[in-house]
């Protein structure tokens, strides 16, 4: 059985994740770091001989340091010594050969927008938020702690009215259907992915050609986006999805 039939067969042993989350109110963010603790707990039981870690705080350290190793010129520039970042979801690390820890799923949620639910209760429209820049920085700092690999296994997980990609029809109190239209976000956000299709789970990184002949890496980061609520299910389904990929890019490279 391949790698990724058994990650399959434990994930659809446990029910998709299905019975295991609670159904009490959460938010947005907390339902990604659950998602990602079952994502952990499926990896520990399907490879019981690799080690997994899961943390949640990335310092800004060891992202310079991973720059410095490519450049002596890279990652000099830190003004604060406990600079991190805290991804929702954490970021999941397996052991590789050498005893260094290899990322292969980072996860991180944002909402912005509550227009459908003012529309319904008859108030006006709010101003689009600013997620857009705490969600393209997060990005950036992970391309470059991630530098040195063929994949990048970055998921965000993003809703709310400011995130939908389609118009939405929305009952006012009057019974009038408002259009809700697109708003310029998603394609602000599409900057992470280089314009590719959203709402697909990435991994693998892209090499192109330059004009020279030379090879551009272009890391592409998993962008969901919808005016509804992601489960813990559909995030925990695109989270193993993802976690599988950097493993058998790994694995390609012998690094398991």
């Amino acid at each position: 059985m391949s790698r990724w039939e058994r990650l399959r067969e434990t994930h659809t042993k446990f029910g998709g994740g299905r019975g295991i989350f609670g159904q009490e109110a959460k938010t947005h963010d907390k339902k990604t770091g659950d998602a990602a603790r079952y994502v952990f707990d499926v990896l520990e039981r399907t490879f019981p001989s690799h080690n997994f870690r899961h943390r949640f705080k990335i310092s800004k350290e060891e992202i310079n340091s991973k720059l410095n190793l490519i450049d002596a010129r890279l990652g000099v520039a830190q003004f604060v010594d406990d600079s991190s970042i805290k991804p929702d979801g954490g970021v999941i690390e397996v052991m590789d050969v050498h005893g260094g820890w290899r990322p292969i799923l980072i996860g991180e949620a944002k909402k912005q927008g509550t227009n459908v639910e003012r529309i319904k209760e008859g108030l006006g429209k709010q101003s689009i938020g600013n997620a857009i820049e705490r969600t393209l920085k997060n990005i950036a700092e992970f391309k470059n702690y991630m530098i040195q690999e063929n994949y990048f296994p970055y998921v965000v997980f993003m809703h709310g009215s400011d995130l939908t990609t389609e118009t939405l029809r929305v009952p006012e109190p009057s019974g009038e259907i408002y259009e809700l239209q697109p708003t310029s976000i998603p394609d602000r956000l599409t900057a992470a992915s280089y314009g590719m299709p959203v709402n697909v789970p990435y991994c693998r990184n892209l090499f192109a050609e330059n004009f020279d002949g030379s090879k551009i890496m272009l890391q592409i980061a998993s962008l969901y986006m919808r005016n509804d609520p992601w489960t813990e299910e559909e995030m925990a389904d695109v989270m193993i999805e993802i976690a599988q990929e950097a493993l058998t890019c790994l694995d390609e490279l012998k690094q398991l």
